[in-house]
């Protein structure tokens, strides 16, 4: 069995049947969202704040609000990063001025798979103002983060105008996008460039725009956009995205804005907006690209300053949910339509019944010779309790603990995993109360005790606290099983109510179900560590 590390022998108890969390000062998790959320290039401090939204599950979708601390005329470079288990898929940004008069964006584009940046000044006079960064996050029910952040590509183009362009590739659809301009290094003098569109222009295409002020300051504009292969994503099904637009706010001065609502069922993935001109007057330019409070909404702010400057201000939304009647394609389920996916179509041109009776298990062994994608890793079997399989000749154990066990796989090197293992993570006792979130990470879906498992998913239970962790798993025959920490054995465990029996108190701030993709354990056992 496991027991905590460090903690006073009267309180042993309660981590009996679990597994190690390190000190809670231990250093911070690789990926920190407290420590990452500033500023690389300013070392501007910021609050954060975090939302989610689940109401278009099995999208969800994290947006994090990140605000400087000090109040600035010119910020730089501030970032804003969502947590481990999510994949960045778009942002925005806001300024708030203390003066009464407007600042306005320069950058608000992607970094990496997490971070999204913004940079903001004033125009021709001073203007202390407070930046915030919103970077927006989306993890899909069933799919490993780390994956999907693998799976989404950025693609940027930058052009010594006031226009460029970022075109998907072939195959591919815009999912988010971002825009930065820059004055050339010779321009002197206060001149500077500020952004007056960064949108989508449907699923193909982002577009940035971008103008001077008062003083001419040649420049480059620069187009970032997301894209994401148009296919079935494994473990989820298929993506369905779309670009909407919000009603063009017209200003013939001052400020210029426009909003718009998600449709039920759908979830805001991305942000733009754009500034049309009534006239030959480009004094325009965007203060802000913002969701609402529930991530339910988006709207936008644009200004002239000085010069009066007509115009109308567009806000743009990237939308996206699961595909109707669709899964992956490596475990069985119902008929796929041949649209959803070119392998599909394939494997429906050798097998029509996989489109119109059923996905069955010879659709899904067509997928890997027919398409050349690999099911390995992807195909879910129910699990048997096997005790032999986790139990050495001389009746010791295999190096391995519960999370592993419950997801039927064997340690690499003989470490058994935790909870965020394959986003690089291991929780300390501080974390504890983000086990279900770190799970969910690893590909396995929030579920509960009666709600039955997809793709033939196994049904694990967790709880966590501060001093340690357990998991159990259900297996095919709807007993529950679960191996003791390092060197416990594998065993079964009774019933309590339906619901397996765990030796901890019942003070746990975490207790989840959840269904794992499990595969069949090798027929060899792992060397010894």
């Amino acid at each position: 069995m496991c027991l905590a590390i460090g903690v006073p022998s009267s309180i042993i108890l309660a981590g009996v049947a679990g597994c190690v969390l390190d000190d809670a000062n231990d250093a911070p998790l690789a990926g920190d969202v407290t420590a990452q959320a500033q500023s690389a290039l300013s070392s501007e401090q910021v609050t954060v704040v975090s939302r989610r939204d689940d109401s278009a599950a099995p999208v969800h979708v994290q947006i994090k609000e990140c605000t400087t601390v000090a109040s600035s005329d010119v910020h730089v470079g501030v970032e804003c990063v969502v947590d481990p288990e999510y994949a960045l898929v778009g942002g925005g940004a806001t300024t708030d001025s203390s003066t009464g008069s407007a600042a306005f964006l320069r950058e608000s584009r992607p970094v990496d798979a997490r971070t999204w940046r913004a940079s903001s000044s004033a125009r021709a006079a001073p203007n202390p103002h407070h930046l915030t960064v919103y970077a927006i996050g989306v993890r899909l029910d069933g799919v490993r983060t780390k994956d999907l952040q693998d799976s989404i590509q950025r693609k940027s183009v930058q052009l010594p105008t006031d226009v460029a362009a970022a075109e998907v590739d072939d195959g591919w659809v815009t999912i988010g996008g971002g825009a930065e301009t820059a004055p050339d290094a010779s321009v002197t003098g206060g001149a500077a460039r500020y952004l007056t569109a960064s949108h989508p222009a449907g699923l193909h295409e982002w577009t940035a725009a971008s103008t001077d002020y008062a003083i001419p300051a040649a420049g480059t504009t620069s187009a970032w956009v997301l894209q994401i292969k148009d296919q079935v994503i494994e473990g989820f099904g298929g993506l369905e995205i779309k670009t909407i637009q919000g009603s063009p706010g017209d200003a013939a001065h001052g400020y210029g804005t426009s909003s718009l609502q998600i449709e039920p069922g759908w979830a805001l993935i991305g942000m733009g907006a754009s500034i049309e001109y009534a006239d030959d007057q480009r004094s325009r330019t965007l203060v802000s690209i913002q969701p609402g409070e529930d991530g339910r909404s988006v709207s936008v702010t644009s200004r002239d300053q000085f010069v009066a400057s007509a115009g109308s201000t567009t806000a743009y939304a990237v939308v996206a949910r699961k595909k109707a009647e669709t899964h992956g394609l490596c475990n069985p389920g119902t008929a796929l339509d041949s649209s959803v996916d070119s392998c599909v179509s394939a494997v429906c041109e050798l097998r029509g019944s996989c489109c119109t009776t059923e996905w069955d298990d010879t659709c899904v062994d067509l997928v890997e010779p027919v398409c050349g994608r690999s099911c390995a890793e992807h195909t879910c079997e129910p699990t048997v309790y096997e005790p032999e399989k986790w139990t050495y000749d001389d009746g010791t154990a295999v190096q391995s603990n519960c999370y592993s066990y419950a997801q039927n796989k064997y340690p690499e090197s003989g470490v058994g995993q935790d909870p965020g293992y394959t986003m690089g993570l291991r929780p300390t006792r501080e974390q504890a109360y983000r086990f279900e979130q770190y799970a969910a990470g690893d590909g396995l879906i929030p579920s509960s005790l009666t709600e039955p498992c997809p793709d033939n998913r196994t049904k694990i239970y967790m709880y966590a606290n501060p001093f340690s962790y357990h998991v159990y798993r259900q297996d095919g025959d709807g007993t529950w099983s679960d191996k003791f920490g390092f060197n416990g054995l594998a065993v079964p465990t009774p019933d309590i109510g339906d619901r397996p029996q765990h030796l901890a108190d019942q003070r746990n701030p975490v207790e989840a179900y959840m269904c794992a993709c499990n595969q069949r354990l090798p027929d060899q056992l792992p060397p010894r560590q």
